[in-house]
């Protein structure tokens, strides 16, 4: 915020120890301010001004991660420190926070009434219950010979049961 008086005066004192006729300040939470000028014959005038400084929203997140076979994933906001709240999600205001696949996500909340925005919280959604497969032939497949028929077994591990299996794209 910058603090100006309208008129020029001879000189300005301020609390803050400055003095010259505007200052450009950043508080960190609402702070009171105080000017005190003086004209050429010596009167003085003082004067104090409020800058206030709303707190940024704060909020916590709950990471559900996504299962392999469709994005299920979802980041949930268990905590907000408003009440009226927009969420962005990668920059992007009003994107669902639910169906999300593998990847990294950057959340913040902007305060509806004041415009201020949160720092942003990282969040990773990883992949779950990816199934392990190991094969197994037999006879085994190193054999040289000419088998008519070999049988090939699978043995699954992880994900969620039942399973389905395909051979070169073929149920």
């Amino acid at each position: 915020a910058e603090l100006a008086p309208v008129t020029v005066f001879n000189s300005y004192k301020r609390n803050t120890g400055e003095e010259s006729q505007s200052i450009t300040v950043k508080p960190d939470r609402t702070t009171q301010y105080t000017l005190t000028v003086t004209n050429q014959y010596g009167c003085e005038q003082m004067a104090l001004t409020y800058v206030n400084v709303n707190p940024l929203p704060e909020f916590s997140l709950k990471i559900t991660d996504t299962d392999c076979a469709t994005p299920t994933g979802k980041i949930e906001l268990v905590y907000v420190s408003v009440d009226d709240y927009t969420v962005t999600i990668n920059g992007q205001r009003g994107q669902a926070l639910v169906n999300l696949g593998e990847g990294d996500y950057t959340i913040t909340v902007i305060d509806n009434k004041t415009g201020c925005e949160s720092k942003p919280q990282n969040a990773h959604i990883y992949v779950q219950n990816v199934p392990v497969l190991t094969l197994m032939t037999s006879p085994s497949a190193t054999l040289t010979c000419d088998y008519e028929k070999i049988e090939i077994i699978a043995f699954p591990d992880g994900g969620e049961a039942p399973y389905t299996y395909s051979i070169d794209g073929t149920n």
